[in-house]
């Protein structure tokens, strides 16, 4: 049987994906153990439609374990329904605890109308023992699993610290014995607890991860210190109510070399972030107003030639972004007003165009787009009009000869529509009329 945490995501789907078609009366946690598909509901329901029998591992409210689903009892599109039923014996299968939605009986039929993951609070029939052999059996998230399943183990009970009154835990690796984290948890049961004051996160070389403090509530409050796995410091920063406090606060590479600067007023991003590469370099400059991007920012390439400038406003690109090769051509060109992108251009590093394109406001293809072979031979034009083809397509091969022309009116093929090989000679002639060819494209 699979534990609770694992089902997370998987009967949630079914409950996210359609709304409830009627409200909602009973939550019932169980599993599926049998399902009928294309059944029948009890004459009473006066329903000929679609519907599926599920067979549940506990009886409900209505007095049995049977359920049934439709497409309107969870307000899903009949189209869709047959992949509920197949992601339903997907959980079937793997025996997934979930918690099961059911309106008001309608004698002893109960109709489902959703479901959702289940957890210890939820499910708790479902909950892995919580403790076997003095040990509670951990996964990767730190939830109780069962011992074949732990990626972790901590000791119970755990013993209990009078002058933060909290109980002192120590979570060691399932497999290796050595220490993963070590601190303090606000519930005796350890799952239904959150972590508080100071802790440690180890690596598996047991060098120390990560050194942080949280408040009484699991805040972080006070100096928090990340490490690269050999030991060096990675970042340092000072949070008061999980925020950072006001200041810089510096990275560092494995070698110890400074990496970036990150400036905080508020809690926020404000002032300029800097990358560093391990020559000194600056990477990227970033300015910051009151946690947006706002300004110009560049970034450079490791030998400081520029690599990109773009302009924010409050968050949103303004203006022209350009990129640039190492050789210092222009590759790229957008340009945006309040973050929409209204043009792109690129090129090669030869400086040679090979694309040019548009848009509106409402970000529809506008005017022609162009494009360019290598040797800068105009490759393609293709004329938009509102986000749709309208007027000739003309394409050219890389000698200049004429390669084909296709006529489009507001999205759709209207009239002719010529191919030529590289030697000049026609070879097709289409003729298209309302998007409909007419003709056997015989040249």
């Amino acid at each position: 049987m699979k534990h609770w945490n694992l089902c997370v995501g998987s009967a949630l789907s079914i409950a996210l994906m359609w709304p409830a078609a009627a409200r909602l009366e009973t939550h019932h946690p169980a599993i599926i153990v049998g399902m009928e598909a294309n059944a029948k509901l009890p004459a009473s329901m006066d329903y000929s439609g679609p519907a599926l029998r599920l067979t549940l591992s506990s009886k409900h409210a209505c007095g049995n374990n049977i359920a049934y689903i439709t497409p309107e009892s969870i307000g899903a599109p009949a189209k869709e329904f047959g992949s509920v039923a197949g992601k339903l014996k997907e959980l079937m299968d793997d025996q997934t605890p979930m918690l099961m939605f059911l309106a008001d009986c309608q004698g002893s039929v109960a109709m489902v109308h959703g479901a959702d993951d289940c957890n210890a609070q939820t499910c708790p029939e479902f909950a892995p023992k919580a403790v076997t052999k003095g040990m509670l059996y951990l996964s990767e998230e730190l939830e109780p699993v069962r011992e074949a399943d732990a990626q972790y183990v901590q000791k119970m009970p755990m013993p209990y610290d009078q002058k933060l009154k909290a109980w002192k835990m120590e979570v060691y690796d399932a497999n290796t014995g050595k220490l993963h984290v070590e601190g303090y948890i606000d519930a005796e049961d350890f799952a239904s607890g959150k972590m508080v004051h100071p802790y440690k996160t180890y690596f598996s070389n047991g060098k120390v991860s990560v050194d942080s403090s949280l408040d009484a509530n699991g805040l972080r409050e006070g100096l928090t210190t990340l490490y690269h796995e050999n030991g060096r410091k990675a970042t340092s920063s000072t949070f008061h109510n999980d925020k950072p406090v006001d200041g810089i606060d510096e990275s560092y590479d494995e070698k110890g070399q400074l990496s970036a600067k990150f400036s905080y007023r508020g809690g926020v991003f404000d002032g300029t972030n800097l990358e560093y590469y391990p020559n000194g370099k600056v990477r990227s400059s970033s300015p910051y107003v009151k946690g947006q991007p706002h300004g110009p920012t560049k970034s450079y390439y490791e030998d400081g030639t520029l690599r990109n400038e773009q302009v924010f406003a409050d968050g949103k690109l303004e203006g022209w972004s350009i990129s640039y090769y190492p050789n210092g051509k222009v590759e790229s060109k957008d340009f945006f007003v309040k973050g929409a992108q209204r043009s792109l251009g690129q090129w090669n590093e030869e400086g040679v165009q090979t694309l040019q394109w548009q848009w509106d406001n409402d970000h529809k293809e506008v005017g022609v787009l162009k494009q360019w072979h290598p040797n800068g031979q105009l490759k393609e034009e293709k004329p938009y009009k509102d986000g749709e083809l309208n007027g000739a397509i003309k394409r050219w091969y890389a000698d200049g000869k004429k390669e084909m022309v296709t006529n489009y009116v507001a999205g759709k093929q209207e009239g002719a529509s010529q191919v030529w090989n590289e030697e000049g000679k026609l070879v097709s002639n289409c003729i298209y009329k309302n998007d409909v060819r007419i003709n056997d494209c015989k040249s």
